[in-house]
């Protein structure tokens, strides 16, 4: 599993298995058949990819797009669409110090 870390700005592609740990500024598309996990704020969508497999756990300013893959969230999203997919969404399980 590829690591990425640290702050992007733009729009990022994940095409293969990766983890994410920071703040993103743009679009995150993750192709499709393709598990990606981060952890930090999205400052912008989140796109799902068909059979993709995507765990959330932080903050999405943006809509997470749901286009057929499996996404979960621990934490907080502005919006959700999701038409074929399968979402879930636990701001209650954030843990609290």
């Amino acid at each position: 599993m590829r690591k990425i870390e640290g702050i992007i700005d733009g729009p990022l592609t994940i095409t293969d298995d990766s983890r994410f740990s920071g703040i993103a500024n743009g679009d995150i598309s993750v192709a499709p058949n393709v598990s990606f996990k981060m952890s930090g704020i999205l400052n912008g969508d989140l796109i799902v990819g068909e059979n993709s497999q995507v765990t959330f756990d932080g903050m999405i300013n943006g809509t997470l797009r749901n286009k057929g893959g499996t996404a979960t969230v621990v934490g907080k999203v502005s919006a959700v669409d999701d038409p074929s997919g399968s979402t879930v969404v636990s701001p209650d399980l954030q843990s609290s110090e």
